[in-house]
């Protein structure tokens, strides 16, 4: 490996010694040593020492030639520069500069460590060169190493031709090429996997990758089909995907970003944390084709956690076609959501099992291209038997919520700007500060059992039973009431049942010299509200338009 002697020295260190065999003559290209001890590790300087003087000359030691005779230049800059003339016998020492030193020591620590650098083995990096065969040998050095071991890819891009592979504890790191196209990074910054292979395969594969990690990388696919950006394949029985890690990656015109699947039954994930991930189609036709992260039968999966994400220009976000025994999903954009039956979040089994995965989404936010009208923030779909346990807090959504056959929902502090309507024959719905102003909110059809706490956006069909507390907001219309006299109001609030206490409030309150008299269940689904004029000589009629809120409980 070539040293490169810079022209200040900054500190020396003196900690091996040999001695010329040859002379050595101004602007010679080669030195040859007694011992090749000083230059056996890393690049060095040679401080060469006249015994009988004292002159010095340093030069730079760049390889082994043959034997122990080193390719050398004269001079800190590479040039002849220098007259002395050296005889057999005169003192070579080594010396390195603290960048030297502070190379050797972390060359030493990766080397400990298992880490190998991809240019080691032939990577260019440089977008033309075919960089498959280095990648790969790379791979496999680090997955023979003791406990797993960890491939280095300096920053460049990488032109493939078929499918790298990697197995249980290897770390692929590369260099993070920034967040996204369009903020003035460009999408090949950094460590980038550029496509030029066959259709439908994986630019990388990794089997039964325990504690494994990728980091740090961009895969751009070039819009081939069928390509799937990153693969996790899981054997059967025995094969396992424990705390495995995907940090920092982008994922550019790859018809599948990030792909889970199970080679048998039994297969099994264990623990998959994905973090700061990017993905976007740019390429016509295939942004409404495009899937963000899937995952496939016959896997089963324990904890799927996704954090700090952007999925744009996809088709479905996150497809769960295998059961996932816990999803979490914090942080997470989807944006311009297009193609038939466009969805955020979606789970799709062919069959449904006793019960659906718990699934929480949590901060994300939910964005159509331009409108779509079958696009859904969350699809979530069973048999009338399914169960799950889902919970909602914190998300803005421009889209439809389909929630079918769930229960156990738990939904908080959710905010809608155009339609967020939620069918759901339920057991059990806690609702709690959603504002879903521009759908209908949560539909709620009859059930048994049903509890809703504070849910300002829940609607109840008629009939529908439920325990707890329910609110809604309505516009009562008014007449003219007479001076000491009373006038009433009769509003819809569906699920209400004689007997329920109730509690009537009027946004911005009550006009002058008019009070709530009585607020009372006259029929199924109807509030009637009795305002009375206590003024002795005025006849006043109640503000047009404003919102009551009608609270209700029910033990």
């Amino acid at each position: 490996m070539p040293a490169t002697a810079p022209a200040v020295l900054l500190r020396a260190r003196h900690d091996a010694q040999t001695t010329l065999t040859a002379p050595l003559a101004p602007g010679q290209a080669s030195l040859t040593v007694a011992s090749a001890a000083p230059f056996a590790e890393l690049p060095v300087g040679g401080l060469v020492l006249d015994a009988t003087t004292g002159t010095h000359e340093v030069v730079s030691v760049d390889s082994l030639t043959s034997g122990l005779t080193y390719a050398c230049t004269r001079g800190l800059d590479g040039t002849a520069a220098g007259g002395f003339t050296f005889p057999v016998g005169a003192s070579v020492e080594v010396v390195q500069t603290a960048e030297h030193w502070r190379r050797l020591l972390r060359a030493w620590t990766e080397k400990l460590a298992g880490t190998v650098n991809a240019y080691e083995y032939g990577a260019r990096a440089d977008g033309v060169t075919d960089d498959t065969a280095p990648l790969q040998a790379a791979l496999d050095a680090a997955a023979a190493a003791a406990g797993g071991g960890v491939v280095q890819l300096p920053a460049g891009q990488y032109r493939l031709t078929n499918t790298l592979t990697f197995g249980a504890c290897v770390t692929l790191r590369g260099v993070h090429g920034g967040a996204s196209v369009g903020l003035g990074q460009p999408k090949d910054a950094g460590t980038a996997f550029l496509w030029d292979g066959p259709e439908g395969v994986p630019m990388l594969r990794g089997t039964d990758v325990y504690q494994a990690q990728v980091e740090g990388i961009t895969f751009d696919a070039r819009a081939v089909p069928g390509v799937t950006g990153l693969q996790l394949v899981v054997g059967p029985a025995g094969g396992q995907a424990m705390a495995c890690r995907l940090l920092g990656l982008n994922f550019y015109d790859c018809p599948t970003a990030i792909l889970l699947t199970g080679s048998g039954p039994g297969a099994r994930v264990q623990q998959l944390w994905i973090q700061n991930l990017h993905v976007r189609n740019d390429a016509p036709g295939l942004q409404d084709l495009g899937r963000g992260i899937v995952v496939l039968a016959p896997l089963a999966a324990h904890l799927l956690h996704v954090e700090h994400a952007a999925i744009q220009v996809v088709n479905v976000g996150v497809d769960l076609q295998s059961p996932v025994e816990q999803v979490e999903l914090r942080r997470v954009v989807f944006g311009a959501l297009g193609g038939p039956h466009a969805v955020g979040v979606r789970l799709g089994l062919a069959t449904d099992p006793p019960s659906l995965p718990p699934v929480a989404v949590l901060l994300a936010i939910c964005q159509s291209e331009g409108g779509t009208d079958d696009c859904y923030m969350l699809d979530l779909q069973g048999s009338p038997t399914t169960e799950a346990a889902i919970v909602l807090w914190g998300n803005r959504v421009d889209e439809l919520w389909r929630v079918g056959h769930q229960r156990r929902i738990v939904s908080l502090g959710n905010y809608a700007t155009e339609q967020a309507i939620c069918s759901v024959p339920a057991t059990t719905i806690v609702s709690i500060q959603d504002r879903l102003h521009g759908g209908t909110g949560w539909t709620v059809t009859p059930a048994v059992g049903l509890t809703v706490l504070q849910g300002a956006s829940v609607q109840l069909a008629t009939g529908t039973p439920f325990t707890g507390f329910l609110n809604a907001t309505t516009v009562p219309s008014w007449g003219a009431i007479p001076a000491l006299g009373s006038g009433t109001a009769t509003v819809s609030v569906p699920g209400v049942l004689g007997g329920d206490t109730l509690v009537a409030t009027p946004e911005a309150g009550l006009d002058s010299h008019l009070a709530l008299a009585a607020a009372f269940v006259s029929a199924p689904d109807q509030v009637q509200l009795r305002l009375a004029n206590l003024s002795p000589t005025l006849s006043v009629t109640p503000s047009a338009g404003r919102p009551w809120r009608i609270d209700s409980w029910r033990h």
